[in-house]
């Protein structure tokens, strides 16, 4: 279906800049002078099962689909600012927030594409789902990577992964959409028979 190859598009471009801060975190933090910069990814960690706990309980209350954006949005703001962040209690801060946002997204997806595509589909799409989390996965650092040793600072890698995850968004949007769509002309197949 279209809506499924948007948000496949949505979820590379999202992981492309997902996990900039996993693998580059800790040298960002080392180049502000951080002594303990490795335990910002241990925060993430920690914040990401709060994160998954919490929009677990208030996906029984709200749409699994405007979580999943208002998580996306969260991670791409706090992006954004990380290349500010440069004293012990912005990076701890960045970490709470981009971790426990970015554990929400964990525990909504699966929730996502049974909303979107129904419960009978969600073992296919999610596996096919967990393919494009893949190869964003594959992209992501190295192109992080690639942008600070051209660039020689972090704040340009750091608000391009901000820009991706932003830019997800509009095809999340376009497959949400989509897939509305789609489920209006099979209710209206339906009710023809």
């Amino acid at each position: 279906a279209p809506s499924f190859g948007l948000l496949s598009v949505g979820l590379v471009l999202y992981m492309c800049g997902f996990t900039a801060p996993y693998t580059h975190v800790v040298y960002y933090a080392e180049l502000q002078g951080y002594k303990k910069a490795a335990t910002l990814v241990s925060v993430m960690g920690a914040g990401s099962t709060v994160g998954r706990i919490v929009c677990g309980i208030c996906a029984a209350v709200v749409s699994p689909r405007r979580l999943f954006l208002l998580v996306i949005l969260i991670q791409g703001l706090s992006l954004a600012w990380l290349p500010s962040c440069s004293t012990e209690a912005e990076l701890m801060a960045f970490s709470v927030i981009f971790g426990g946002s970015s554990g929400a997204r964990v525990a909504l997806l699966s929730l996502l594409v049974c909303e979107l595509y129904g419960a009978e589909k969600v073992p296919h799409l999610f596996g096919l789902a967990g393919l494009a989390i893949g190869v964003g996965t594959l992209i992501g650092p190295t192109l992080v990577g690639s942008i600070f040793d051209r660039s020689g600072s972090y704040a340009t890698a750091f608000l391009t992964s901000a820009c991706l995850v932003l830019v997800s968004i509009p095809c999340m949007l376009a497959s949400y959409w989509d897939a509305a769509r789609y489920r209006e002309v099979s209710k209206a197949d339906l009710e023809e028979v």
